[in-house]
């Protein structure tokens, strides 16, 4: 038995899981969408599962956080604009959301 899950679902999902904190609303719709593209692009149903959503994503405050976190590694030596470090960050993993607020990508 499935059930079909709404994008106001899956951003309750994480309260429901004490997961509140993990993400911003802004960015659990950013990765509803990303993950429901997924599922249609690829053919393969996922399983609503919040908990495995925060170990496989993190979420940054801003563009420079998560630069901040990251400049020290060689790929992104060369870097110098903000828009530099998303296009080396997709290279190596998915980023989700690159907004000047919310910055959403994979583990890698």
């Amino acid at each position: 038995m499935k059930r079909t899950i709404t994008e106001s679902d899956f951003v309750n999902s994480f309260d429901q899981y004490n997961r509140g904190t993990n993400f911003s609303v802004k960015a659990r719709k950013h990765l509803f969408q990303y993950l429901t593209e997924y599922e249609e692009d690829c053919g393969v149903e996922l399983e609503l599962d919040p908990i495995a959503c925060c170990c496989d994503y993190t979420e940054y405050d801003s563009k420079q956080d998560c630069i901040d976190a990251f400049k020290h590694l060689d790929a992104f030596e060369m870097c110098e604009e903000e828009d530099e470090y998303r296009d080396v960050f997709s290279d190596y993993t998915s980023v989700i959301s690159w907004d000047d607020d919310c910055v959403l990508i994979a583990h890698f």
